[in-house]
């Protein structure tokens, strides 16, 4: 069955990032069961607005674009991953605050690991993209770039637990780090 548009919530106005998640899982779902358009349905009603939807449309997209290797679809998957690096560079703790020695939030953490996904996702469509040696290089540096933060992240929150040791970065008071998290983290690293 189709969704339809006011089953989907409104992430501007509905901060649950747990309901944001399980809408971008259920797209996932739907893409992997190979309902692309149900799935494109959910996802790129709030790609623009939420850097977890983006996310997932980037994927989507990026998987389209490398298995047709339509440029059409690459343009595509560029643009949508552009704004999903500027909506996630957007929520990441800023260096001044890093510099002060501020914990970082909660949403400044997913921000961080989000920002690393994505820019993976941009990597690899460089790459599959990629007509000359400097794109090659292009599409290397990003991955790179991305591997350096997971590997961050990896460090300071699976190695050495600070997750659930920092109130100010754990959202709803939730003892431990959710799965996504640590799985995400764990992806790329």
């Amino acid at each position: 069955t189709s969704t339809t548009p006011d089953m989907i919530p409104n992430p501007k106005t509905d901060l649950d990032v747990d309901m944001n998640m399980a809408l971008v899982h259920k797209a996932l779902k739907l893409l992997l069961d190979n309902r692309f358009m149900e799935a494109e349905e959910i996802l790129q009603r709030h790609y623009e607005s939420d850097m977890h939807f983006a996310l997932g449309y980037g994927a989507m997209i990026t998987f389209q674009a490398i298995m047709t290797y339509d440029g059409k679809e690459i343009e595509k998957g560029y643009q949508i991953l552009a704004q999903g690096l500027q909506l996630t560079d957007s929520n990441r703790q800023k260096k001044t605050d890093y510099l002060r020695m501020r914990a970082p939030t909660y949403q400044e953490v997913v921000a961080e690991l989000l920002y690393a996904e994505t820019l993976l996702l941009n990597s690899l469509l460089t790459l599959a993209q990629s007509d000359s040696v400097i794109a090659m290089i292009k599409g290397a540096v990003k991955g790179r770039t991305s591997y350096t933060i997971y590997k961050d992240l990896h460090s300071k929150y699976i190695v050495n637990g600070d997750l659930e040791d920092e109130v100010d970065v754990m959202k709803k008071g939730r003892k431990k780090p959710s799965n996504d998290f640590l799985s995400g983290i764990l992806l790329g690293y």
